[in-house]
């Protein structure tokens, strides 16, 4: 998604997101290599993404997703605003099943409005590789993945901003 600064990508429904990023679950073979299957843990594809600028805005949660194995998603210039009263957080990304390889998503230059300034990652589903998070020049308060995020990992940290324990490496 390339958009201008003023690019607006929104819903007007009190539930659902303004982008739900999210695909199918057998991206690769769903175990580790061996010698008895050489095909295990083989990447079949990945998703690659570059979104910069635009404004996502929903009540609840503006941005959505299931973290793919492989995926390599960068946010430049996004703002994720939340704008219900009782809305959720900025951001949220689960692990997808059949989990081998691991996926990433940078934020640079990136603005959390509304809501509670918050990413949050939950482990949804076992993980063979945790998932690496990098935040830089963004303003972001948290990223949250309480006792279920054993799936992710931050990649460097950037001052000012609270990483949940579970995030370390």
């Amino acid at each position: 998604i390339l958009a201008t600064p003023n690019t607006l990508i929104s819903t007007n429904g009190p539930t659902t997101e303004a982008v739900h990023q999210d695909a199918g679950n057998s991206l690769s073979v769903p175990s580790d290599a061996s010698l008895t299957d050489p095909t295990a843990g083989l990447q079949f594809f990945c998703i690659t993404g570059l979104i910069t600028n635009g404004r996502y805005t929903a009540a609840n949660i503006p941005w959505a997703a299931g973290v793919s194995d492989g995926q390599d998603i960068v946010f430049s210039g996004s703002i994720f605003h939340v704008t219900g009263l009782s809305g959720g957080n900025n951001f949220v990304a689960h692990t997808s099943p059949n989990n081998s390889n691991p996926g990433y998503y940078t934020f640079d230059n990136v603005t959390f409005l509304g809501g509670p300034s918050n990413m949050a990652l939950i482990t949804s589903n076992p993980v063979v590789a945790r998932h690496g998070i990098t935040v830089s020049n963004s303003d972001i308060a948290t990223l949250s993945a309480g006792a279920s995020g054993a799936g992710f990992v931050r990649i460097g940290k950037q001052p000012g901003v609270s990483y949940s324990a579970g995030l370390e490496p």
